[in-house]
């Protein structure tokens, strides 16, 4: 009788550490997938701060360019 409990016990026990361990691999492809993720995101984030300069120093040259037209057409 004893015998019994303990083998349902024991496969009880084993049916649990199955499912821990099937959701901890699910887990862990999740991670690595948000990882994946994140390394893309900052390599475009990269990316998009040098576009950003880029456009700021543009802007600057064309503001530069305004004044300096508004400067000679209000010239005498």
């Amino acid at each position: 009788m004893k015998s019994i409990y303990w083998k349902e016990v024991a496969e009880e026990r084993r049916k649990a550490l199955y499912n821990v361990l099937q959701e901890n691999e699910k887990l862990q492809k999740a991670i690595e997938a948000k990882e994946e993720e994140i390394s893309k995101l900052r390599v475009e984030n990269k990316e998009l701060q040098v576009t950003q300069g880029q456009h700021e120093r543009r802007g600057r040259t064309v503001g530069s360019v305004g004044v300096l037209a508004a400067s000679v057409e209000s010239a005498p």
